[in-house]
Formats: structure tokens, sequence, C-alpha cells
């Protein structure tokens, strides 16, 4: 829904037709595959990019590579949170 509110925002593309949506039967298989919060987090930046730039030539490609950038820096974040807690009192960090 975020993602079509988008593309229903942008006026036609260059040869007057309408922006392609998004793929449904991939946005499917992408949001049971990713957290569903990381999933709305992508959608709204590729929001914003596709409305931000006023063109959305494949807005299923756009918040796929955000959905992974978004997991990669999640995955990132908790394993240098794991390595935090696994430090014992006293010990210096390396």
């Amino acid at each position: 829904m975020i993602l079509r509110g988008g593309i229903d925002s942008l006026d036609v593309n260059d040869y007057g037709r309408p922006w392609p949506y998004p793929s449904r039967s991939s946005i499917a298989r992408l949001a049971a595959k990713y957290d569903r919060d990381i999933c709305i987090k992508a959608a709204w930046e590729a929001r914003e990019i596709v409305q931000s730039q006023d063109r959305a030539p494949n807005i299923t490609g756009l918040f796929e590579k955000k959905l992974r950038d978004l997991a990669e820096v999640r995955a990132a974040v908790r394993g240098a949170l794991s390595d935090v807690a696994a430090v014992g009192d006293g010990e210096p960090c390396r």
C-alpha cells in the first residue's frame, strides 16, 4: 500500500503511460522473507525516493534493494551488540 501510494502520486511516464505498479508476487515473497518492521521501513524509503525523483521505473527492485540494505545493517548492529555482550566485566575490548 505504501509503495502503491508512491506510484499514485506520480504523473505519467515519458511515454504518457502510468508507471508500473509493484509486482504483488515479488512483494509477497519479500514480505515473507523479512521482518515486518524492515519491510515497512524499506517501503517508506522507496516511496520517498520515488517521490523525490518523480519517477518509478522499477519500484519493486528499489524496494528489494532497500530491504537488503536494511537487513544488512540490522545484522551488523546485532553482531556488534552480541560481541559487546560477550565481553566479560573487566576484560579489555579488542
